[in-house]
């Protein structure tokens, strides 16, 4: 069984999606201290469209870049 079994909410959670930046908590730049472009440079392929003006990232993703396990995109 995962970890998370004893906590079915944490497992949606981290796929849950949260915007790159913005007024509400929490964002990828409150979790990652990295500005929108750094994040779209080095982790462009985790990033998602979440409207035509807004952009996203998992929880879990940005939870990874910040404790740096997360994959950067190839050069």
């Amino acid at each position: 069984m995962s970890e998370n079994s004893g906590n079915p909410l944490s497992s949606i959670a981290l796929r849950s999606i949260i915007p790159l930046e913005g007024k509400t908590a929490p964002t990828v730049k409150s979790i990652t201290t990295l500005s929108h472009d750094s994040v779209k440079r080095h982790y462009g392929h985790l990033v998602v469209q979440m409207t035509p003006r807004r952009e996203g990232m998992t929880l879990g993703n940005a939870l990874d870049i910040a404790a740096g396990r997360a994959p950067r995109k190839p050069l």
